[in-house]
């Protein structure tokens, strides 16, 4: 039913403005929607909320974390999807990889349902990892681009992605990035992330390792990051899609 809705919604536009060439890539495949009738419009973020801070004391405490540990960072609400399974197998192949005790998952969101919970937790206890990986729930922003900041990288290789905002996010926060090569995430990415194939969690773990080992790596993708989340504003997005509004009515 909504797929039919769906449907008769795209064909009856006068346009349709999509978040990614991907996006509309797949609404041309799937829909038959001409390329033509579509335009793609990067979302943003405010960069006075996503940057650098120096000052991230308030979450040591309020989430438990402790200085001396190195920490990973994710955050999805857990739908297969967001390949959560994919990041805690490379997780625990970069633990037996490296050897390394202080390393840490944190996993931020909340799940959209209870039993993908349950799977990643059973994952999690069936590969001993349940003192190395930590769910902190629903984070709010000014957690979260802390959070950004002192983690040693995000990892975000999801299986399907509109635009994939996150990784944006965490680039402004000078947080490097390793996500998917598919849908939207490469052309979101550009040159300033880790691109791996979400498939293979192996490959997303010897690319964590790399982070952790290779400082020339790491300030390079910091640094490539930051230019990189600063092409994305909403002032930028709004702009555009003001122009494609002005255009829409002047060909009706």
């Amino acid at each position: 039913m909504m797929g039919k809705l769906m449907y008769k919604g795209l064909k009856g536009a006068d346009h349709i403005i999509t978040d990614s060439d991907a996006t509309a890539s797949d609404l041309q495949r799937k829909y038959g929607i001409s390329k033509e009738k579509m335009t793609t419009i990067y979302l943003g973020i405010d960069p006075a909320v996503f940057r650098l801070y120096e000052d991230v004391s308030s979450i040591w405490s309020k989430y438990g974390l402790e200085k001396d540990k190195e920490y990973i960072l994710h955050i999805s609400s857990e739908q297969p999807r967001k390949n959560v399974e994919g990041i805690i197998k490379a997780f625990y192949w970069l633990k037996k990889r490296s050897g390394r005790k202080d390393l840490v998952l944190l996993k931020a969101g909340e799940p959209q349902y209870a039993k993908d919970r349950q799977s990643i937790m059973s994952l999690t206890a069936s590969l001993g990892l349940e003192k190395d990986v930590r769910f902190l729930g629903r984070v709010p922003t000014e957690d979260l681009v802390r959070l950004y900041c002192i983690a040693k990288m995000f990892v975000f290789p999801s299986f399907y992605e509109g635009f994939g905002l996150p990784v944006i996010e965490a680039m402004a926060c000078g947080c490097p990035v390793i996500t998917s090569n598919v849908s939207s995430l490469p052309e979101v990415a550009g040159d300033a992330c880790i691109i791996v194939d979400p498939q293979d969690h192996q490959k997303i773990g010897s690319y964590m390792f790399e982070l952790l080992e290779d400082d020339v790596l790491r300030y390079s993708l910091i640094h490539k990051g930051i230019d990189r989340a600063s092409q994305f504003s909403w002032e930028k997005c709004a702009s555009e899609t003001v122009k494609v509004y002005s255009q829409t009515l002047e060909d009706i």
